[in-house]
């Protein structure tokens, strides 16, 4: 309407970084006229159309699969009598007539883009040519020049002047030189530009091999025509697929006519394809709600009253000077069955909290169990579709940091993916495949309590300490514990044994450079959360060296 109407666009779309970006549905408008730039003249133009007696096609990409923007049209129109409001639905595999007209536009786009090719090609070898005849005219004139000048210089030499006429001769004899590098140069100029050169056959033997735009690929799985602009906004997809729906007779409509496909497989279609995007997109309006931040504030206070709880009860079993290794080996044969506990603090049945004999490893682990679980459910509730069975896999690093203000650190459970770290915790979550997408689930309900987890761990400590006991070496954790890494500590460890046993003095070896070989080496890498007390830019709230 605005270019049938003289104006003409300041920008077009082009796919520079730097040029704003837009789609079909709402393409970039730049006509200098204010009220046309910020879409102003739109809502004159909805007021004027609902009193001319015209037909009109609204053409909303977006807006017209959103059942509120649809009752909201319907009833700008259904207010005049002169109007009835009807809605077409193209959804789905379209008929083979529609298949064959999207064809044959592509076959039109590709011979324009041909002859554009052509035409292209063609220009470029007439200035090609033009150059080459410049060439040649102002050669001629400058061997012209040339000889004239050494005609003129022979005629006025004589005996008297004989040097001289050697000298002009030696420059005839170099005219005749710069004449022979002429003619080279332009035979060299004429086998570039000429069309019957070798560079011009080469030229145009590669043009025919590639025939220019290459032809398009149709088959009946391509339904519709190339555009160099998106129908819509990748990220305004993102923001509104999940509320995608097809127009119904309830939103005012006088009549809803399904033009590819019948309503059952158009509905079908649409909810296939919402599902395939809730599998791969991303959540882009996604926030984390009060209800979790209160549930990850209060595990945070309790791990910590936990820890300082576990470290008075160890200072009191030192104090009263009892053997740690035997009291633990004694304990493995005599303690009572987790389900006889009801409370954290070991009701009574035990010498200390539950958590009494965690080690780093079993707070990570106790921290990646209860966190994981507060992100599945979390997840599902503040995404609101009742559809979405759990964290997409592809995803999980994203929603984790979301969630948790900093990324999840595998590398401190010495695990590569998030399948490896399930592998640990396969009591608390699971990966589900749906179609061809997978999930991570909880297998503990939304309110279970952190009594629950703590005895995840209990269990899994107990059993990992008999499978020691017993000599299985294959049930130790190698988990890198704060301020190095795994491979660091027990190099450092090695050291630290051989330097014990004197090994590490040299010869030479100085005493008080043995006595610093003792030492542990420590790595200078300190984990951000120990660091900074999980405070601060991209840090989580409250997390420290175990989780």
């Amino acid at each position: 309407w605005c270019r049938k109407s003289g104006l003409r666009p300041r920008k077009l779309w082009n796919n520079s970084k730097h040029q704003a970006k837009g789609s079909r549905d709402r393409p970039v408008i730049k006509f200098g006229a204010a009220g046309i730039d910020n879409r102003g003249v739109r809502s004159m133009i909805k007021t004027v159309a609902q009193f001319a007696k015209r037909h009109y096609i609204v053409a909303e990409a977006k807006a017209n699969l959103i059942s509120k923007d649809r009752t909201a049209l319907v009833k700008s129109f259904a207010e005049q009598p002169h109007f009835e409001v009807s809605a077409a639905v193209a959804v789905g595999e379209p008929p083979a007539e529609h298949k064959d007209w999207v064809h044959r536009r592509i076959l039109a786009n590709h011979e324009a883009k041909q002859d554009e090719f052509k035409q292209g090609r063609q220009l470029k070898r007439q200035r090609e040519e033009e150059k080459r005849q410049k060439f040649e005219k102002n050669k001629q004139a400058r061997l012209a020049k040339q000889k004239k000048k050494g005609s003129t210089t022979k005629d006025g030499g004589g005996d008297k002047d004989e040097g001289a006429g050697a000298d002009a001769g030696g420059k005839a004899e170099g005219g005749e030189e710069v004449e022979g590098d002429a003619d080279k140069e332009g035979a060299v100029a004429e086998g570039s530009a000429s069309p019957s050169g070798g560079a011009a056959q080469g030229t145009e033997g590669e043009e025919a091999a590639e025939g220019g735009p290459k032809l398009p690929q149709l088959g009946p799985d391509v339904w519709h025509v190339p555009q160099d602009v998106p129908d819509v906004v990748p990220t305004e997809v993102a923001l509104s697929y999940s509320g995608f729906t097809l127009p119904t007779l309830e939103e005012g409509f006088q009549r809803v006519d399904f033009a590819w496909r019948s309503q059952e497989e158009a509905e079908g279609y649409l909810k296939k394809w919402v599902a395939e995007r809730k599998a791969t997109m991303i959540i882009e309006d996604l926030k984390p709600s009060e209800a979790f931040q209160d549930k990850f504030k209060l595990w945070v206070d309790k791990k910590t009253e936990w820890k300082a709880e576990q470290q008075t009860h160890r200072e009191k079993k030192k104090e009263d000077k009892k053997g740690e290794a035997v009291e633990e080996e004694l304990m493995l044969d005599n303690l009572p069955a987790l389900d006889e506990i009801d409370s954290v603090d070991g009701s009574g049945k035990l010498d200390g909290p539950l958590f009494g004999s965690f080690q780093h490893e079993d707070w990570l682990l106790l921290a990646c169990r209860y966190e994981l679980h507060l992100l599945v459910h979390a997840f599902r509730a503040d995404g609101k579709d009742s559809e979405q069975v759990g964290v997409p896999v592809m995803h999980f690093g994203h929603y984790f940091k979301l969630y948790f203000k900093s990324p999840f650190r595998f590398a401190d459970l010495n695990c590569s993916d998030i399948k490896q770290v399930v592998a640990l915790i396969k009591d608390t979550v699971q990966i589900e495949e749906k179609g061809n997408m997978q999930y991570l689930t909880s297998k503990c309900d939304k309110d279970d309590e952190l009594l629950k987890f703590v005895k995840f761990v209990e269990e899994e400590r107990r059993d990992r300490m008999r499978r020691i006991d017993a000599g299985d070496e294959s049930a130790r954790l190698t988990f890198r514990k704060p301020g190095g890494s795994a491979g660091q500590q027990k190099g450092a460890e090695r050291g630290t044994k051989r330097s014990a046993n004197g090994k590490a003095k040299g010869k030479g070896t100085k005493p008080a450079e043995a006595e610093r070989n003792t030492k542990p080496v420590r790595s200078k890498w300190i984990p951000r959360s120990v660091e900074g007390k999980g405070q601060g830019k991209g840090q989580g709230q409250g997390r420290d060296e175990d989780g």
